[in-house]
């Protein structure tokens, strides 16, 4: 821009103060452009926080549907409610803890088409 700045005043029928307002003008366009550059940097910022955070919630869901979060809680309940009742010296702990673990298992399986027909 600079090499045509100077073959325009170069010119016989530029004046000066056009000359000047041509400087004026283009150091206002520089100034719009970077603040559209900034613009368009926040833009692509806040782009990717959101997709960060979509992929956040994403892996949220995975997890709450996952057959690993039901089954662990299960697990130790189990085994918790087994180890209680051997400490009770009960006939046949484990067999015995198997029933409130398949309860919850029943429940948790009915409980969403229980909800459906609400």
């Amino acid at each position: 821009m600079g090499a045509i700045l100077s073959s325009i005043k170069g010119l016989p029928y530029i004046t000066d103060s056009a000359f000047m307002d041509i400087q004026s003008l283009e150091e206002r366009v520089k100034k719009i452009e970077e603040k559209l550059r900034e613009r368009e940097e926040i833009k692509t910022g806040r782009y990717s926080a959101l997709k960060q955070r979509r992929q956040k919630r994403e892996l949220v869901r995975g997890w709450q549907r996952s057959f690993l979060r039901k089954a662990v809680p299960l697990a130790i309940s189990y085994v918790a409610i087994g180890l209680f009742l051997q400490i009770l010296q009960t006939p046949e702990p484990w067999l015995h803890a198997l029933t409130p673990v398949l309860t919850i298992t029943v429940f948790t399986a009915v409980t969403p088409l229980v909800r459906r027909y609400w």
